[in-house]
């Protein structure tokens, strides 16, 4: 997590005199790190919001699956507004902190949350991918029930996060200027502290969440991949909704690859930070790592709506829609909806086909049964003729016997 006040400066005695020489950017540095994240920020709020309106404004899109990539993305939004301009001020100030006690606590906490809700909602995204299709037959997750999960993932990360509206702490340095940073004392131990707390963040919110996607979408793999789909449908329906889950099932693997290599820095940082005893006391005095770090980590609040983009048409057309200031079409999606609509269509059609079949078949069966009987009415006359015509022929030789020769 992002703690305006970590990069070489730390809370305990051997760092909080501020011994360590202040680093000067140059002015090219400062003007490629402004330029970063200008760049970084008008892509998350325009990809974002397009990614929210595109879900909110199709019905085709009303899938639980793109419920959660919204809640995804508003969270990268929250990211966005919240906590990557203060990576800008960073650039011209350094750490010197101007913005008071309360944003200090409010930037590194709904940072922290934004990043949490992230990983749970991925997790969450993962399991519904996971049950639907290694359990096609079992009931899906219901609108109501993801609902009830997206609130679940914010308290979570709500709570999990609050320790750090105790610890983030405007503070005055020796040089007399105010600095952003964690400060976990009197309530906890200053150097003990922080790096459980580092711990606990990166097993809960990164590695046990990261480990079971792995476990489950290795399982969607070998289902998609190696087994055909159980079910009663054509081969050629088949093989279209293998194809459609294998695309969505490679966007969400590829959004969480690069949310696992994105804020792995951080963690990686703050972990030599607070667990390497060797480290020199000025540890990455020229800012480089921590603000690479940093800028990976926000980067990816600004990649994943194109990545839907990429893999998703629904998603381009939204993009294309905002480009041009049309309307999007309401047509194709990866939706059970869509899914529902095609399948009431196709019904439809069959049996409308199966009326028209029925339909030629009563009068061609019609046209059969009256052919028999019409055969059965000419085959009744000719008998009757011919039994006719051998009584008068029995007749005419019984007189001849009669009369003699």
């Amino acid at each position: 997590m992002e703690n305006p006040g970590d990069g070489g400066n730390s809370t305990t005695n051997e760092t909080s005199d501020w011994t360590c020489p202040l680093h000067q950017e140059t002015v090219v540095t400062q003007v490629a790190k402004t330029l970063a994240y200008s760049i970084i920020i008008f892509l998350s709020l325009v990809g974002n919001s397009i990614v929210i309106i595109t879900v909110w404004r199709n019905s085709s899109m009303r899938s639980v699956t793109n419920l959660f990539i919204a809640n995804l993305a508003a969270s990268d939004l929250l990211i966005t507004i919240l906590c990557m301009p203060n990576m800008i001020t960073q650039v011209y100030l350094g750490f010197k902190w101007i913005f008071g006690a309360a944003i200090c606590k409010i930037v590194v906490f709904f940072q922290s949350v934004s990043v949490g809700s992230s990983i749970l909602t991925l997790l969450a995204i993962s399991f519904d991918r996971f049950w639907a299709i290694v359990f096609p037959f079992k009931r899906r997750i219901s609108f109501f029930i993801a609902r009830i999960i997206l609130v679940v993932i914010w308290v979570i990360s709500l709570s999990v996060m609050a320790p750090f509206l105790y610890a983030q702490r405007v503070i005055v340095g020796s040089d007399g200027y105010e600095y952003c940073i964690e400060e976990w004392s009197p309530a906890f131990n200053p150097v003990t502290a922080p790096k459980d707390f580092t711990l606990i963040l990166f097993t809960t919110l990164y590695a046990f969440p990261l480990l079971t996607m792995v476990v489950m979408y290795s399982v969607i793999v070998s289902k998609l991949w190696r087994r055909q789909i159980p079910g009663i449908r054509s081969t050629r329906e088949d093989l279209r909704t293998r194809a459609l889950r294998r695309k969505v099932v490679k966007m969400l693997m590829t959004v969480i690859s690069l949310f696992c290599i994105c804020w792995l820095p951080i963690y990686v940082y703050q972990f030599i930070w607070f667990f390497d005893p060797h480290k020199p006391p000025c540890f990455d005095s020229s800012l480089t790592f921590y603000f690479t770090s940093l800028l990976l980590g926000h980067a990816n609040s600004a990649v994943n709506p194109y990545l839907y983009a990429l893999f998703h048409r629904k998603y381009r057309q939204g993009f294309k829609a905002a480009c041009t200031c049309t309307a999007i079409p309401d047509n194709i999606g990866f939706s059970r909806t869509y899914s529902r609509r095609k399948s009431s269509s196709t019904s439809s059609t069959w049996l409308t086909r199966s009326n028209r079949y029925s339909s030629s078949n009563r009068k061609f069966s019609s046209v059969l049964v009256m052919n028999h009987v019409s055969m059965r009415r000419d085959t009744v006359v000719q008998r009757e003729k011919k039994a006719t015509m051998l009584r008068k022929n029995s007749e005419s030789y019984s007189g001849k016997l009669r009369r003699g020769p």
